[in-house]
């Protein structure tokens, strides 16, 4: 009883800071554009095996560029747009992602904010063994946190796990394929 306490306590707290601050903030975003870059660490395969860090039969590892554009709605909510290529990689996949996505953020103190990403994103697949490309559109989400270097210029990092299929012949055996990336950057408001 006193963990639903807490947690409705919390989760009251937390809607009324954020109505309170939309209220009163509302006319004074100034930078509602920014635009973002990134290194990427992606792992892509059997969603039972992905490992960023360490290798696992049946996924390849990678390293992408990560590009992204938003747009803040509100003090609270941004939308955003993600594209990734990979430049680099382990085995036999070369890959582009790309997502949409509501970004509900919050500034936990001066500069620091944690934030999560809800969407629809897409990964297309090219194996070099193999003339069969695949494609991939679902849900997306994930998570992450960014610092404000200057008033302009942010450092972020995040998680995404981006979108699954079920594949009736990977590695021999039907299985659900998708992609996990970490991406580390820089963002800049306009």
């Amino acid at each position: 009883m006193k963990k639903i306490t807490l947690s409705l306590l919390l989760l009251l707290g937390f809607s009324s800071n954020l109505i309170a601050k939309s209220e009163t903030n509302s006319s004074s975003l100034s930078n509602n554009f920014y635009v973002g870059a990134g290194g990427t660490l992606v792992s892509t395969g059997a969603t039972d095996s992905l490992d960023l860090f360490n290798q696992q039969y049946g996924q390849d590892r990678a390293v992408g560029a990560t590009l992204l554009f938003g747009y803040s709605i509100r003090e609270f909510l941004d939308l955003e747009a993600r594209f990734m290529k990979t430049v680099s990689k382990e085995d036999a996949f070369s890959q582009t992602t790309w997502g949409l996505f509501l970004k509900p953020k919050y500034e936990v103190f001066n500069g620091f904010s944690v934030y999560a990403l809800y969407g629809v994103g897409g990964v297309s697949v090219s194996p070099e063994e193999s003339s069969e490309d695949f494609s991939i559109t679902d849900i997306s989400f994930g998570g992450g946190a960014s610092y404000k270097v200057t008033s302009n210029i942010s450092v972020f990092a995040d998680y995404v796990d981006n979108a699954r299929h079920n594949i009736e012949q990977f590695q021999d055996k039907e299985q659900q394929v998708g992609t996990k990336s970490v991406t580390t950057g820089l963002m800049y408001n306009f």
